[in-house]
Parts: structure tokens; sequence; C-alpha cells
């Protein structure tokens, strides 16, 4: 999954078998995911992402990256020794041997230059963590760290899929049913999500500031009289309207509208099937920030 940091919606996922000759890791169905990413794009992943072979498939695609990596890796990246914390060094990714095993299809030369930025943040349990986050923008060390910290929004977005959706687990027995169910729910999370950036819009509030789940419920009593009305421009703006009540009050922070976060939806399922493979969905971090 991909999902736009600023309004939470939803890029078409990518998906794959889990087990067999055509297993594809989390990572790989990134590749996929590049294609439908707007041009202007960028890239923010966690750790599970934060690998050689994503960041040259980003760049590939002429997209900029936002990625924490583990330290052994930063450390490699930076020749060694990690820089002090909340500073930067310009460095050049290059992959490992074991990265190059994985991935020989990867040129000789092949390389990713960017920032290493060393930053201590405060966890929510008052303890000091400290992110190592490789990007390829040129923005201040500062706004990309405070960036960052905003990806668990999309472990919000996440939940939200998960538990109010309640895809949480899939009950389809075939690819082609999983793949509608898959899609369904995916759109109606978007539609859930649209509705509820344009109530903020003419609230003048950012759009997470608004309850996912209230905003549902506002769409779900709409959704008969959505049914009976032939023209799209009918409801009036009824809709947004409602949402926006009782929230006139809160204030509104900028984002960063480009940037879109690669993101995981729950435990990895086997859905008995055949004769296809099994289809695999990816998990997803336990807590902030990763």
């Amino acid at each position: 999954m991909a999902h736009h940091l600023g309004s939470g919606l939803a890029a078409r996922p990518c998906w794959g078998p889990m087990h067999g000759e055509q297993a594809v890791s989390e990572q790989g169905l990134v590749k996929q995911m590049l294609e439908r990413l707007p041009a202007d794009g960028v890239l923010m992943g966690d750790i599970n992402f934060g690998v050689f072979s994503v960041a040259w498939d980003a760049q590939a695609s002429h997209h900029a990256v936002l990625f924490r990596v583990q330290e052994a890796r930063a450390r490699r990246m930076a020749g060694g020794f990690l820089p002090p914390a909340n500073s930067e060094q310009r460095v050049e990714w290059r992959p490992s041997r074991d990265e190059r095993r994985a991935h020989p299809e990867l040129p000789a030369d092949a390389v990713v230059r960017g920032r290493l930025i060393v930053a201590h943040v405060e966890g929510k349990d008052g303890k000091t963590i400290r992110l190592c986050l490789f990007t390829t923008l040129e923005e201040p060390r500062e706004l990309l760290v405070e960036v960052y910290r905003r990806r668990w929004d999309i472990e919000l977005d996440i939940r939200s899929l998960k538990q109010t959706l309640r895809l949480h687990s899939l009950t389809s027995k075939t690819p082609a049913m999983v793949e509608k169910e898959l899609l369904l729910s995916v759109a109606g999370y978007n539609l859930v999500r649209s509705v509820q950036r344009e109530a903020a819009r003419l609230a003048n509030l950012e759009p997470k500031r608004l309850s996912f789940s209230r905003v549902q419920a506002v769409v779900m009593t709409a959704v008969p009289r959505l049914a009976s009305i032939n023209r799209c421009g009918a409801m009036g703006g009824r809709i947004p309207a409602g949402v926006g009540l009782g929230r006139a009050r809160q204030t509104t922070q900028s984002v960063a509208a480009t940037l879109l976060s690669a993101s995981r939806l729950g435990p990895r399922r086997h859905l008995p099937q055949a004769p296809a493979p099994p289809v695999g969905i990816g998990y997803r971090s336990k807590g902030p920030p990763s």
C-alpha cells in the first residue's frame, strides 16, 4: 500500500504470492507501486523499505526518497562511522554483497547519492530514539526529520483499513475474489477519505483533524440518498458540510502534499485456494517511530 501523507488517500494496492517459485517480497511490490505514484511524489518508508534495491528502483523511476535505515547499514554507508547526532553527511549508497546476490540484475556501478541524517527524537515513552534517515531530497534536515515523524500517521491509516473497514482478515478464498474484496475495500476507504478531505477544506482544517469513523458514519447515512440520485452534483456538498459541523474551532497546519508513504496492511495470512498460489498481504510495525 502507498498512502498520501496529507490526506491519507491510498493508491491502488499491489500484491503477490507469499510462497512458491513466484513469491514476491514487499520490497519487490514497491517496484510495481512506483509506477502508480504521481510524477512529483516522494517515497517515504520505514526500516523495512530502507534497503538499496528500493532506493535504486525509486531513483530509476525518478522519485525522491526519505527512508529510515538500520544503524549498521547507515554506518557502512557513511564509511564506518555515523555522523554526530542532529547532523548529516553526503553519502554514496552502494549495494552490499548480500544485496547483489539477492538482486543480480543490479549494474556493477549501481549507486544512489544522497544525504545521511542522524537525529535524536523523543519517543512516546519519553526515551530518546536515534533516527538514521537516508534521503535524496535537498530540503533542510530539520524539516525532513519532522516530516518523517509524521510517518506514524500512515499506521493510523492502516488501522482505519484494518479495524474500521474490517480488512484485518480477508474472507475470500480465491485470488479473483481476494482482488475484488481488497479493491472494493480500498475504494470505500478512499471515498471516506475524499469526503473527509473536502470537509476539512471547507472548515479550513487539516484532514487528519477529522475522525475517520465519524466521517464514515456520515457517508453511510448518505448512501441510500446517493444511490437514488442520478446527477453527481445533486448532493450539493451536503456530506462535507455535515462532517465539518462541530470542528470549526480546530486549527490547521500545513502538510507536505506530495509525500507518499509505503506501508503494510497486517499479518501475512494463508488463504486456502487452488490451483493458484496463496495471496500475501504485508505486515506492519507495532510502534512509532519505525
